[in-house]
C-alpha cells in the first residue's frame, strides 16, 4: 500500500527490485553496507542543496507544488528574490518595504537631509625651538 503522495514505503522498494540486485543489497549490507550508506548520503547532499523556498513574510515552507509569489527586485546587477505562501504575505512585505525605499531616496541624495557644517582642520603650529631641542642644533 503506498502513502497518500503517492512514495513507495523501502518494504515496497524492497519488493520491487530484481532478484540480482536484492542479492546485491544484502551482500553489501553484509559487508558493513558502505555502498549503500554512499548512495543514502550522495541524495541527502542533492536535496540539501537544492534551493529551499521560504515564505519572506512569515517563515513558512514552500514546496513545488503549491501557487507561490515570487518577487524580484533591486538593481539589476545586484537582484534579490522573495517568495511568498499568499497575496497577504507579499501586500505585508511591499508595506513594510515603503519606508526602507523612503531611506534610501534621501541616501542617495533625491530627497537630501541637510548635511552638517564641516569645520577646517587645524593644524599645530611648528615650534622651532622643540626641533633644536630635539636635535642639539648648533646655531653656528
Amino acid at each position: 500500500m503506498t502513502r497518500k503522495d503517492n512514495r513507495m514505503t523501502v518494504k515496497e522498494m524492497i519488493d520491487e527490485l530484481s532478484t540480482d540486485d536484492l542479492y546485491k543489497l544484502q551482500f553489501d549490507l553484509k559487508s558493513g553496507g558502505r555502498h549503500l550508506k554512499h548512495l543514502v548520503d550522495e541524495r541527502i547532499k542533492a536535496i540539501e542543496s537544492r534551493p529551499r523556498k521560504i515564505c519572506a513574510t512569515c517563515g513558512t515552507p514552500l514546496s513545488d507544488d503549491e501557487s507561490i509569489y515570487t518577487l524580484t527586485f533591486g538593481p539589476p546587477d545586484f537582484r534579490k528574490q522573495a517568495n511568498f505562501c499568499g497575496q497577504d504575505c507579499l501586500e505585508y512585505f511591499l508595506e513594510r518595504m515603503k519606508p526602507l525605499k523612503t531611506v534610501q531616496r534621501e541616501e542617495s541624495g533625491i530627497n537630501p537631509a541637510p548635511k552638517p557644517q564641516h569645520h577646517p582642520v587645524r593644524r599645530r603650529k611648528q615650534n622651532p625651538s622643540l626641533f633644536k631641542k630635539l636635535f642639539r642644533w648648533s646655531g653656528k
